[in-house]
């Protein structure tokens, strides 16, 4: 839809201009910045952030807030964190957990969701670690698999992944994602999800979800949460690119 609306009005300008002369010559670079300007994709939700929780003998979850500086460090994309969606998942066990309309880093609703397919538990308030990593559900089943959706189509996006910290260190486990947006795991190779978190580049699909799988199961494989962000177009910046270059162009002119 976006770039529909920006060929339009490009069309619409290059009219202009054949029609109107000299006049007219600032227009096209005029509404191609501002174009340009307007988000590419405004609902889908520029930065997800995940933390998984449980109320485990009247503890309550720690929630987690703010930018998260490891993710910060390994993209900037990261390092405008504020709001997280803080995800229960029942200690007793649950089967098939999934969550809808999850906010984005500004506190909007979006329509992204979460959904899995297997068995998993919880556990939170470990002494001695922050709010984000002593929160995580772990006991996955064989087949552990999730799949977030709701997501722009064919577009890459960033993941960053968190396990579980206890006071003896990390607690990691195995995960293998489809980062190449073909709906398919068996294509692709495990990693370990281990200290301070992981990075990882992914495609969505072209129906704009991202699957991917837990590895490890049993106790102490925590996945303590998730932040997923989708990386700019480069044909975004190129227009704006254009479009300042375009407005100096006319200034000198003038």
């Amino acid at each position: 839809m976006f770039r529909e609306i920006c060929r339009k009005c490009s069309l619409s300008a290059g009219v202009a201009i054949s029609r109107g002369g000299p006049r007219w010559v600032g227009v096209f670079p005029l509404v191609v910045l501002l174009c340009s300007l307007v988000p590419a994709h405004p609902v889908e939700g520029e930065l997800i952030s995940v933390d998984f929780q449980a109320t485990v003998g009247g503890a309550d979850p720690k929630d987690h807030s703010g930018v998260e500086p490891d993710a910060a460090a390994a993209s900037s994309l990261f390092a405008v964190a504020d709001q997280w969606n803080h995800l229960e998942i029942a200690y007793t066990g649950a089967t098939d957990p999934a969550f809808s309309s999850l906010e984005d880093s500004t506190g909007a609703v979006t329509p992204v969701g979460l959904s899995t397919a297997g068995s998993c538990t919880a556990w939170n308030s470990i002494v001695g670690v922050g709010d984000l990593r002593s929160d995580y559900f772990e006991n996955f089943s064989s087949l552990f698999t999730w799949n977030l959706t709701n997501l722009e189509p064919d577009a890459p996006h960033q993941l960053f992944l968190y396990c579980m910290e206890h006071t003896g260190g990390y607690y990691g486990f195995n995960m293998t994602m489809d980062t190449d947006g073909d709906g398919l795991l068996d294509d692709e190779s495990s990693v370990l999800v281990t200290g301070k978190g992981l990075l990882v580049t992914l495609q969505s699909s072209t129906s704009g979800t991202i699957l991917g799988r837990v590895d490890s199961s049993g106790s102490y494989h925590g996945w303590a949460g998730f932040q997923l962000a989708e990386v700019p177009e480069p044909a975004t910046l190129a227009l704006m690119a254009t479009g300042l270059l375009g407005l100096l162009a006319f200034r000198r002119r003038r």
